[in-house]
């Protein structure tokens, strides 16, 4: 499984990604490897994509796709390039390969966000393989967080309430989604995503990572997300950035 965050600030956006990849049958979790590349940029675009859910389809990891269709465009042509336009190809690109991807109860989705062309602002849409949609996140102009993967975590520390409590309160209460809404509204932590300088923007996705990592150190149950971490910030000024990024490295123990 996976945790994926995004911040969106007016100075850029922070996107960042655990590493952990399970192998599951219909038993379960079978293995869990912790190097798995789910924070990619889009050739020397300033945009960036994010995976969760499934890591490999027939035997090809998402990260060898996803470098796949990066490789297609041309570097110097970048007037066409839009995110709403990227997210479409890179959707249009992997149906073309597999088909109806085979989920088999699970779930594919991948978020691609940065900067369009000429744009001023950064935005953030989300492609859904479970139901074949691509949906806006983040409007230019519009900021703040959202995470993908396994949210229980960081929703509960920053809005105040567990998913789950969503379908509780809806089947043995009886509320409806507006009175659910207004309830939980009074509970948002009050963050400044818009005016949040960009070091802070970056403390404050490693420290959600983190959390959200710490859960599975403690919990009963596999570590679904786990360390290395993957950091990047994607500016107007100076594109895209690698904050932390995992290096292939001999296994020192082993000397």
């Amino acid at each position: 499984m996976t945790i994926c965050i995004a911040i969106i600030t007016s100075e850029g956006i922070v996107l960042a990604t655990d590493s952990a990849s399970t192998l599951v049958n219909t038993n379960g979790i079978l293995h869990v490897s912790p190097h798995a590349i789910k924070l990619n940029q889009i050739k020397n675009f300033l945009i960036g994509t994010m995976t969760w859910g499934l890591g490999s389809i027939n035997d090809r990891t998402i990260n060898s796709l996803i470098n796949d269709f990066s490789r297609q465009f041309d570097p110097s042509k970048q007037e066409d390039v839009t995110v709403e336009n990227i997210a479409k190809k890179l959707y249009a690109f992997i149906w073309e390969t597999f088909g109806p991807i085979p989920l088999s109860g699970r779930k594919l989705g991948i978020a691609v966000g940065g900067y369009s062309f000429g744009s001023h602002f950064p935005e953030l849409r989300e492609i859904n393989f479970e139901n074949n949609t691509i949906k806006v996140v983040v409007n230019p102009k519009n900021f703040g967080a959202i995470w993908f993967g396994q949210p229980d975590v960081l929703t509960r520390l920053l809005r105040g309430f567990d998913p789950e409590l969503i379908n509780y309160l809806k089947t043995n209460c009886g509320l409806l989604d507006d009175k659910i809404n207004e309830i939980y509204s009074k509970f948002n932590y009050p963050i400044p995503w818009g005016t949040m300088p960009l070091q802070e923007a970056v403390d404050c996705i490693v420290w959600m990572i983190y959390t959200v990592i710490g859960k599975f150190q403690f919990v009963i149950g596999p570590p679904i997300c786990s360390k290395p971490i993957r950091v990047a910030v994607i500016t107007q000024e100076k594109g895209f950035q690698w904050i932390r990024q995992e290096q292939l490295q001999f296994p020192l123990e082993k000397e």
